[in-house]
């Protein structure tokens, strides 16, 4: 369409989690929209991030498991038919069925790199396009540290790890978060070494360190090499792989590099200067209703709130409510995060001391996972456990750490008694099901209420 006279009423440039979370609420209230796609219509946790990798960590849980359970036979992993699945799963990197969706249901779908050109106006190619609101959605891009020699020597970001077809025999891993850990473990279990150089003294910078230890302590078990408090200062290649050289001067060498030091707001060759929208290094600026200048709109990981998925899908929902005149505040105080290695690192709230509001008197507790009787019936060498952090004031949970099987699972009710701001003695007076990883709860809700008295 590029006819002036007939306008969308939006256009979303990005069709990933959050883009496609505005678009159908739009579409579902008789909006005439447009999608614009550069890449893959569902965007990268689809294709190159959460999918994929939760995908390929699956088969290794399975194997620990049931190496470490009881009655079951030596298991072994087959990476073909692995690779095969991951495959399917991510539709063999196709996304022709969602643009066919998107297009019988009368939403107009452009691939390619829009450009905005003005208030109401995007640029697609050849076509100009008018509209009377612009959602940018247009996520992030990996962040490339300033490495000497990284620029000449060809690297894995999250998309290669996510995407390769078969094992490299060796792996450095630069960077210690999520991405790198989550992605670390994918790579052991298939055989690769491993190594993981993290600036930080800890796994997971962004957690407490209390659940970052159980997972350093998985990974030397099984055998993958950590230098924490360090980094990479140079990067070569040669005949004997590529050679990354420590801020101490020791040399680490592998067959591939895995850069997984964060990311970027995707802000380029938009235009945003054109309307008034001058992004920071963090991101695209938004208010409380996700909106960035009169008529725009940014949502997801291009807003630099948190880099999550379920963060996009919330202010997806979020812009849209505004745009469809039913506007409700944004409130990122409760956001949880999970790390889905084995074992699972998960957390929400406030969980660290250092990070308390001023006169916030923060107590807290701590269970090891063995105080939950489903732990031995899972079988023998699991760790983990639960913290909990209260405050003293108010007398309501605050923030919570959860580390073991299915953490991420079972988190979420310190999630929703955060949110809604539970009285710590009707969390005591809740009956939870047996045997359930939740009943680990039970011992540090019971401690706090003691501590609180």
């Amino acid at each position: 369409m590029t006819d002036d006279t007939k306008p969308y009423d939006a256009i979303v440039i990005g069709v990933g989690t959050a883009g496609g979370s505005v678009i159908w609420p739009l579409h579902g209230a008789g909006m005439k929209v447009a999608a614009i796609e550069k890449e893959l219509v569902g965007g990268l946790c689809a294709y190159w991030g959460c999918i994929p990798s939760k995908t390929l960590l699956r088969p290794g849980t399975i194997e620990w498991e049931a190496r470490h359970g009881f009655g079951v036979s030596e298991p072994s992993l087959a990476w073909p038919e692995i690779a095969q699945y991951r495959n399917w799963m991510v539709r063999d990197w196709s996304d022709s069925k969602d643009v066919d969706r998107l297009k019988q249901e009368g939403i107009d779908f452009f691939r390619g790199a829009a450009s905005i050109t003005g208030p109401g106006q995007v640029r697609i190619g050849d076509q100009a396009l008018q509209t009377k609101r612009i959602v940018i959605a247009t996520g992030s891009v990996s962040t490339i540290p300033p490495i000497d020699g990284l620029e000449q020597v060809k690297y894995w970001t999250n998309r290669e790890a996510t995407s390769f077809q078969e094992v490299p025999k060796s792996v450095l891993v630069i960077g210690g978060g999520a991405v790198g850990c989550e992605l670390g473990q994918v790579l052991h279990s298939y055989g690769a070494q491993v190594t993981i150089v993290e600036e930080a003294k800890q796994l997971l910078a962004h957690e407490n360190p209390g659940a970052a230890r159980h997972l350093e302590e998985r990974f030397k078990g099984i055998g993958i090499k950590l230098y924490l408090g360090h980094k990479a200062t140079r990067v070569e290649e040669g005949p004997q792989g590529k050679t990354a050289t420590l801020d101490n001067g020791e040399t680490l060498s592998a067959q591939e590099i895995l850069v997984a030091t964060g990311r970027n707001a995707d802000t380029d060759s938009l235009g945003l200067d054109q309307i008034g929208v001058k992004p920071t290094k963090k991101g695209v600026q938004i208010d409380e209703h996700c909106q960035a200048a009169e008529n725009v709109w940014a949502v997801g990981d291009v807003t630099g709130v948190a880099g999550f998925t379920h963060v996009a899908d919330y202010q997806g929902r979020i812009a849209s409510d505004a745009i469809l005149g039913q506007p409700r505040p944004a409130n990122y105080s409760d956001i949880p995060a999970v790390t889905f290695t084995d074992p699972e690192v998960a957390s929400v709230g406030i969980t660290r001391k250092e990070r308390a509001p001023q006169g916030m008197d923060l107590v807290s507790v701590e269970v090891p996972l063995s105080a939950a009787s489903r732990t031995d019936t899972y079988g023998k060498g699991y760790q983990g456990g639960l913290s909990l952090f209260a405050d003293r004031n108010d007398r309501v949970l605050v923030g919570a750490w959860a580390v073991g099987p299915l953490a991420g699972e079972w988190v979420q009710f310190a999630t929703l008694a955060i949110r809604a701001r539970v009285p710590i003695h009707i969390l005591d007076d809740t009956i939870l099901a047996f045997p359930t990883f939740t009943r680990l709860y039970l011992q540090p809700v019971r401690e706090l209420q003691q501590k609180l008295r």
